[in-house]
């Protein structure tokens, strides 16, 4: 198992102009080296203190980072021994894609951050009407996330949050970040880290997937307060 020496040798920077979020940014590069093989499958990614240093991050900003790879099976942290990475093969072949993207961009003139500003607004645009003939079935559009409720966002607080819908996840961990609150998150089913939130949260949040699932219900019965979102 081998520690990469720096985040730079994988290719991968904090660019403080883009249109992301920093710990989405970083989300983003990450889980599209590793699966590209910049970042070695099995490799261990610097610490958060020496990353946080080399990329000009809060150490906050990549410890979220390193806990949405987490999350997302991208990478495996045990303590006294670090974080490993873990190629998933999802993102295989979208890095040679944006790279040659923003080639194309640049010889048309266009600003590759205005093209991803561009995308980004239009991921969940309805899609463009065609002839009746050979329209296909429309999808209904996936509603937003509910917000954490206001009651819940005291400065200092540790809020639970049981989920799996990563948009829910990125929207109260906005929320959080804003407030001062601190925010625990686990998955529906999970029984480990639901008695964990159960043990160390005043409160906790079911997001609308694990508001009625019954493994998650009974994992939080020894709870001080649980209600859904």
């Amino acid at each position: 198992m081998s520690r990469i020496a720096s985040f730079a040798d994988a290719g991968i920077h904090f660019d403080p102009e883009a249109p992301l979020a920093p710990a989405a940014q970083l989300v983003a590069r990450l889980t599209l080296a590793i699966d590209a093989g910049r970042v070695p499958d099995g490799a261990m990614l610097p610490s958060i203190r020496t990353g946080s240093l080399e990329l000009g991050v809060h150490l906050n900003t990549l410890r979220k980072v390193y806990a949405t790879l987490e999350r997302s099976g991208y990478a495996e942290t045990r303590h006294g021994s670090g974080t490993t990475v873990h190629a998933r093969g999802e993102g295989s072949g979208v890095l040679e894609l944006a790279e040659e993207t923003v080639e194309r961009a640049h010889a048309a003139g266009v600003d590759p951050a205005a093209l991803a500003v561009a995308l980004l607004a239009g991921i969940d645009a309805p899609p463009a009407r065609r002839p009746a003939a050979s329209a296909p079935a429309l999808r209904a559009p996936r509603a937003s996330p509910p917000p954490l409720p206001p009651r819940a966002l005291d400065r200092g607080v540790t809020v639970g949050l049981v989920t799996g819908d990563s948009r829910l996840v990125l929207r109260a961990e906005a929320q959080c970040d804003a407030a001062g609150a601190r925010l625990l998150v686990a998955d529906p089913g999970d029984r480990l880290a639901l008695s964990n939130l159960a043990w160390a949260c005043p409160l906790i949040l079911l997001g609308p997937d694990a508001a009625a699932d019954a493994v998650t219900l009974r994992a939080l019965r020894g709870a001080r307060a649980v209600e859904p979102l």
